[in-house]
């Protein structure tokens, strides 16, 4: 592709690097050289040079040096390639329904695409598709389906326009098909709507674009949504959907484990933009929207499910709040999603959390479902271990609040010790004289739990192996229920449970202890990776279900 400056763009020198104005606003791009590089490459962005061309006989330094320039000005958009002869020489087939078949075969006349032929599919049973260079489709989401399976076949490239009841989207070239986008969509792919103006032509420039190399950077593999209510157009990224996949052997599970014990643990602060793919309000996993509880000292967000069921967040900052509904919603999802295909027969593999080495069948009801005990989303996989583990302890413990005589201790809050989300939690709760009594709940597993209460109502009870985050959670719960007042939805501790004050609060528990002491009472504790959508796993690894069964 040869290269040319957009007649539109500007450049600015500036004291720390250069400003670039395109279509699409201003960009800064920092460096002290940058700004000499493009005044030198400028003269010669004219359209008659490809990169190869520009980089020829220069050493590798410098080679490397105008491709990261040129690169960068691609990512501005600031580039675009000179019409491609052997593009317009393409052979193409223009298939689809009226009325969009009409606009898509007028856009694609206009681009000087010279071997056209129109298949009109509306009444075609069988799909007969011409050889092709390239095929365009304008319809349905049923006959996309179906041209797409076609051009799998057969390696052609395929740029889709398929109208839905709420938008048009756009799929040229190398973006997920509309197998992937109609998945995630889910009810939002139901057909008709019209197609609006202009939204053809897009779809051939954007073909054009991905075909010759000319397409930035920040645009490939997106998909292209045009509302019908405002005609705007958004471009977003789209997940694989879940494909079928196979049992695994006990040897191949167990080296999953193996590579989920040695992974790299996240990185807390960029996890929101490491799972951005997976939230999204259109194609995403889960869709973000701000609770309607009030956000005065403590933020909420609610993550919403492609079920419509959704999981709160809350922390200090719109960012903390929205990180900790994904991850509870990315937990909840993995949990709802099973392939049948990969299970053993009505089992899947889990392995000892106190021996990972060994490998057991477990029912699948067990582990993909909608409960809450025992899931979890942790930033390593021992550390999902450990959420998973401690939840299911704090059911071993809240179950039996029936049969207990012993009352449990309250424990003084103002004296333990916290992590900083914690004490601000404690500071605004006292300020405020809303500190709710704290019991220890902690049993003869030795996992650390509480029980939150106001009064009458039980907040919640929460439970981990590190008592300093699992007493702040619950200090937070309380910050959340003093800003929007509500009954507490937890099993309430009776007031025979209830003894009195003690200072002490319990030390932090070992993982592979509290399994021990588990296997020591004839239970075992078993982990069961949930990763059945590997396009979630690969983003999101540590998502796990702990199971507790008869050793």
């Amino acid at each position: 592709m040869r290269l040319r400056l957009r007649d539109d763009v500007y450049l600015a020198p500036s004291a720390d690097g250069l400003r670039v104005l395109t279509h699409r606003g201003l960009a800064r791009i920092d460096g002290t050289s940058i700004a000499r590089w493009v005044d030198r490459l400028v003269p010669y962005l004219d359209g008659r040079y490809t990169i190869e061309q520009l980089t020829a006989g220069l050493p590798p330094d410098r080679e490397q040096a105008v491709k990261r320039v040129v690169e960068i000005l691609r990512t501005c958009d600031a580039l675009e390639g000179e019409p491609d002869a052997g593009f317009a020489a393409r052979a193409v087939v223009v298939a689809g329904a009226e009325p969009a078949l009409g606009h898509l075969v007028r856009a694609v006349s206009a681009s000087g695409l010279r071997d056209i032929t129109v298949v009109d599919l509306s009444s075609a049973a069988v799909i007969d598709l011409p050889a092709a260079d390239l095929v365009f489709y304008a319809g349905d989401g049923q006959g996309a389906l179906r041209l797409q399976r076609v051009c799998e076949e057969r390696a052609i490239p395929l740029a889709l326009l398929v109208a839905t009841s709420e938008a048009t989207w756009l799929l040229p070239p190398g973006a997920p098909g509309w197998d992937d986008v109609a998945y995630r969509m889910g009810d939002g792919a139901e057909q008709g709507g019209i197609v609006p103006p202009g939204a053809a032509a897009t779809l051939v420039q954007a073909a054009r674009r991905e075909l010759t190399g000319a397409m930035p950077p920040g645009e490939r593999g997106r998909v292209v949504r045009i509302a019908l209510d405002t005609w705007r157009h958004t471009r977003h990224s789209c997940l694989p959907r879940p494909r079928p996949g196979s049992a695994r052997s006990r040897e191949m599970f167990l080296q999953r484990v193996r590579t989920l014990l040695a992974g790299e643990p996240l990185d807390h602060g960029s996890f929101l933009r490491r799972v951005a793919p997976c939230v999204n309000g259109h194609l995403g996993v889960v869709r973000l929207v701000d609770a309607d509880e009030p956000q005065v000292v403590v933020n909420t967000c609610r993550a919403v499910l492609p079920d419509g069921e959704a999981e709160v967040g809350s922390g200090f900052g719109h960012e903390a709040a929205r990180r900790d509904a994904v991850r509870r919603a990315l937990a909840a999802y993995a949990a709802r999603t099973v392939d049948p295909g990969r299970l053993t027969g009505s089992g899947v593999w889990a392995h000892e959390i106190d021996r990972p080495d060994r490998a057991r069948l477990i029912p699948a009801d067990a582990v993909f479902d909608g409960e809450r005990a025992g899931l979890a989303a942790g930033d390593s996989w021992e550390h999902a271990l450990g959420e998973g583990l401690a939840g299911r302890c704090l059911q071993l413990i809240t179950a039996g609040f029936g049969s207990r005589t012993e009352p449990f201790p309250r424990i003084d809050v103002t004296a333990v010790d916290l992590h900083e989300e914690g004490h601000r939690c404690r500071d605004v709760l006292i300020r405020s004289g809303e500190l709710p009594e704290v019991y220890d709940l902690t049993g003869s597993l030795e996992v650390p739990a509480f029980a939150f209460c106001a009064g009458e109502v039980t907040i919640g009870h929460f439970a981990g192996l590190d008592p300093a985050e699992a007493l702040g959670e619950g200090l937070r719960s309380a910050l959340v229920r003093l800003q929007s007042p509500q009954d507490g939805h937890a099993e309430p501790l009776p007031a025979r449970l209830r003894g009195p004050s003690r200072r002490a609060s319990p030390r932090p528990a070992d993982l592979e202890q509290v399994a021990s002491r588990l296997r020591a009472r004839g239970r075992v504790a078993l982990a069961v990776p949930l990763d059945h959508d590997e396009a979630v796993s690969s983003i999101m690894p540590y998502l796990t279900r702990v199971v507790v069964t008869d050793a």
